[in-house]
């Protein structure tokens, strides 16, 4: 059976103040540019990034990071195409949350987890499950009180593995990746993502991972440099020796 501690860390104004800062100052927000009506179209009425142009593309990836207090120069999350729901045969490209993803929300929310319970199913013998509860700190100004303990929100998550006919390192790794699929779906879900997770991706039928590129992605955003500070290659190149100068004859 499981048991949960009764007894709760008590919160002081620095705990409060830190936390604040690593939700609030985790990443700089800088201003994104806003996407035009035929990105908004594409991403709201047909949820298709394929359909957006680049610069939309790449605003929307780096406004999902911001609002999450993600780095998005980890890539968080990757593009995958899927099949459309609402015409059979067609796909269409969205976002999914990989490890960086997960790893950087359990930091910022000091996200704690619990596994409850490892079992192969009942019904399916070639099925292992592993349930998940995750549990994330509520900061109010309740929990700042003098002898106040902190408030927790929680959730259960379920993995689930196929384990049929595995054997020595395969079942371990099986076994291992069920753990992992629990924990971030448990992850995903109280931070409100609204996601696939990278080890849902996997076992979706039919699916196509998609290669992203954000090289210019820092350079779109980057502030513009001053000119008094930048420099040529040509003045970069020149002589650092003193310059001689012939003295001046005074009739």
């Amino acid at each position: 059976m499981l048991t949960v501690p009764t007894t709760e860390p008590k919160v002081t104004q620095e705990k409060f103040d830190d936390a604040k800062q690593q939700l609030g100052d985790a990443v700089k927000k800088e201003k994104v540019p806003p996407l035009n009506v035929s990105d908004m179209e594409a991403l709201l009425i047909h949820g298709d990034l394929e359909r957006m142009e680049p610069e939309g593309r790449m605003a929307f990836y780096r406004k999902r990071c911001d609002d999450l207090g993600l780095d998005y120069l980890t890539r968080p999350f990757d593009y995958i195409r899927v099949e459309s729901q609402l015409v059979k045969g067609s796909f269409k490209t969205i976002l999914y949350a990989n490890k960086n993803c997960a790893e950087q929300l359990n930091e910022l929310h000091n996200l704690s987890h619990i596994i409850l319970e490892k079992r192969v199913d009942p019904d399916n013998a070639g099925v292992y499950q592993v349930w998940v509860r995750v549990r994330k700190p509520i900061w109010n100004k309740w929990t700042l009180q003098d002898n106040a303990s902190i408030a927790y929100r929680e959730i259960d998550e379920l993995g689930a593995t196929n384990i049929a006919g595995l054997g020595g390192d395969k079942l371990a790794n099986a076994q291992m990746k069920a753990v992992t699929k629990a924990k971030r779906r448990a992850t995903l879900s109280i931070c409100g993502v609204g996601v696939l997770d990278e080890t849902e991706v996997e076992t979706l039928p039919g699916v196509k991972i998609t290669d992203i590129q954000l090289d210019d992605l820092s350079e779109r955003f980057r502030p513009p440099t001053s000119s008094a500070t930048q420099v040529t290659d040509a003045s970069a190149s020149q002589s650092t020796e003193p310059i001689k100068t012939e003295p001046t004859k005074v009739s």
